[in-house]
């Protein structure tokens, strides 16, 4: 599984890394004795891979990436970019609260 821990650029649309992302694996990801696969640096003792719904940063990337509209209220809700058109199957799938920003 060595291959799902390759190092590459990141995409982060400008925003800092991320642990509370809903996309962070968890601590032991793939690893097949239970032994962490995954150490962050440079504090080891730093939760990740928990996340029960986007974070901030996630939203924020969503809305860099797909050219959305920002929100006044993004900290509680999804905001849904009404000018591009993109699944909402998925993002549903990571958060049921979501409401359209006015355009």
């Amino acid at each position: 599984m060595e291959h799902n821990f390759n190092k590459i650029a990141t995409l982060n649309q400008g925003t800092p890394y991320d642990y509370n992302s809903v996309m962070q694996y968890f601590r032991t990801a793939f690893s097949k004795n239970g032994q962490p696969t995954m150490i962050p640096i440079p504090n080891a003792n730093v939760s990740f891979g928990n996340a029960k719904e986007m974070s901030r940063n996630d939203k924020s990337r969503l809305n860099t990436l797909y050219q959305c509209c920002e929100c006044p209220h993004d900290h509680i809700f999804t905001p849904v970019c009404t000018t591009h058109q993109f699944d909402l199957t998925l993002l549903s799938l990571l958060q049921r609260k979501l409401i359209a920003c006015a355009d």
